[in-house]
């Protein structure tokens, strides 16, 4: 506001009122022009002139850097944001129930302007994945990509349908990522929920059935496409725990990605692995997948690097099903 109020107040003592920007920006190239070219035609207007212009030509630089500082503060503002979720993960397997959420907020003041945006879900093969969304209160919200509006302050919940009602869910088990586009910067999380037998019967009871509910929960939040980024890994046999890694690939290429495993001494345990994600695609994996000859434990991380940027998020599972988050740094 200050800025365009400067620039109006200079070009009104020159005699030159503007009532709108793209008026001001429109004219601005021949204003210029016309100063340039103006040639003084008496001795004493030449004099004039000389001493006019060099306070002519400052107050037109400052209608340029006027514009040049409304111009860039107009494109932050309404430049696109973008958040990626790189692990979302729906329905039966292995004996487990997986529900997933979206929690979104415009973190701007009340009363400020409204965010548009969408919220959009692919499956590993980079096909538009047309699951079925709700609110906390049921409603339906659409599927697959879904449209929505936020108020400064506002916030809003999307659950699929395991974890809207994990007990009548009977999808087969199927993972993408997500990604959410806005006119305003927003701020959000993945929410992952995890079902199944919390308690068994005891022997020699015939008539029983298993307690169920929920083993784990965690929130994640959204990631940064990088070129190079690290997390911690564990790899085990038995009880112990394994980590796993789940990456998406939103660009337009096929990305190249190398992993590396480092011990906790800093030391390469083993050759690197390399993998091709095609464009808009995800996989995951674990740890002891991607490197089947670790041992029975192992506890170091996992550099990931890639040719393109990737987005990618880590979890820690134990043997009974429970799991945690890991975080997912930049690489130095």
């Amino acid at each position: 506001m200050y800025c365009r109020n400067e620039a109006f107040e200079i070009l009104q003592e020159e005699g030159r009122p503007m009532t709108s920007l793209s008026e001001l920006a429109e004219n601005y190239e021949r204003w210029a022009a016309q100063d340039e070219s103006r040639q003084p035609t008496q001795r004493g207007s030449a004099i004039l002139s000389t001493r006019q212009s060099p306070d002519r030509r400052r107050k037109m630089k400052r209608v340029l850097w006027v514009l040049f500082c409304i111009f860039a503060i107009t494109t932050i503002c309404t430049a696109q944001s973008v958040l990626y979720f790189p692990q979302i993960v729906e329905g039966q397997g292995g004996g487990f129930v997986w529900g997933s959420g979206i929690i979104l907020t415009n973190t701007a003041a009340p009363g400020t302007a409204v965010a548009s945006g969408t919220l959009t879900l692919t499956k590993d093969d980079g096909t538009l994945w047309s699951l079925p969304l709700t609110d906390l209160q049921g409603n339906s919200l659409g599927s697959g990509s879904v449209s929505f509006q936020l108020a400064g302050g506002q916030a809003t919940l999307f659950l699929t349908p395991a974890l809207a009602d994990h007990q009548t869910d009977t999808l087969p088990l199927t993972s993408g990522f997500a990604t959410v586009t806005s006119n305003v910067p927003l701020a959000g999380s993945a929410l992952f929920e995890e079902h199944g037998v919390i308690a068994g019967c005891s022997p020699g009871i015939t008539q029983c059935e298993p307690m169920t509910g929920r083993i784990g929960e965690a929130g994640v939040p959204s990631a940064t496409p990088l070129t190079g980024q690290t997390t911690i890994a564990f790899a085990s046999t038995g009880d112990n725990p394994n980590s796993g890694v789940a990456i998406a690939n939103p660009g337009t290429g096929t990305a190249t990605i190398t992993f590396q495993l480092l011990d906790t001494s800093g030391t390469t345990a083993g050759p690197s692995v390399t993998k091709t994600l095609a464009a808009n695609n995800h996989t995951a994996f674990f740890i002891n997948q991607l490197f089947p000859n670790l041992g029975s434990f192992f506890v170091g991380t996992v550099r990931i690097t890639s040719d393109i940027p990737v987005v990618s998020t880590a979890l820690l599972f134990e043997h009974n099903g429970q799991f945690s988050t890991f975080p997912v740094f930049p690489l130095q």
